[in-house]
């Protein structure tokens, strides 16, 4: 039997919510995944966002230890 459109849309969006799901168990960063994806972070932001999907936050930048030398010195 032939999809209806309204049942292609459905299990497109399906699919992107799990991919997206499955990529961030993969612990790397929305930036990283978005430049993977050929997608802007904030179109990646938005998407995660608006589907409630859970993206565990990997720490990035200088870590305290150097804003504390700076402040002893």
């Amino acid at each position: 039997m032939i999809e209806t459109w309204d049942q292609i849309k459905t299990r497109q969006k399906k699919e992107q919510v799990e991919l997206i799901k499955e990529i961030a168990q993969t612990q790397i960063t929305q930036t990283e995944a978005a430049r993977t994806l050929g997608i802007s972070p904030q179109n990646l932001n938005s998407f995660i966002l608006k589907n409630d999907i859970d993206w565990p936050v990997k720490k990035q930048g200088r870590t305290a230890r150097c804003t504390d030398q700076k402040l002893a010195q």
